[in-house]
């Protein structure tokens, strides 16, 4: 959900009513730079076909867990940095 309110700028309230991306007004431009930013946070290769295929945010998550990307609250658990040990 970060990354679609941080890249699309869109509320996160909006995110979580469970709407489909045509709902949430998210166009190809839109898909486009939104598969960009999670197919660099993830390293990742995924083609901007898959927004349309899934078209909503739970959709998503489901497809990226099938393909072994964590997602959700773990996924910002595990992307923090932790201090080198002294």
């Amino acid at each position: 959900a970060k990354l679609f309110e941080t890249t699309l700028s869109l509320p996160r309230h909006a995110l979580e009513q469970g709407e489909s991306f045509r709902e949430l007004g998210i166009t190809s431009i839109h898909a486009v730079e939104l598969m960009q930013a999670i197919n660099g946070a993830f390293e990742l290769k995924l083609p901007t076909s898959i927004l349309f295929e899934c078209n909503s945010l739970d959709a998503l998550a489901d497809y990226l867990e099938s393909v072994g990307v964590t997602v959700g609250e773990e996924a910002q658990k595990k992307s923090r940095k932790t201090p080198p040990a002294a």
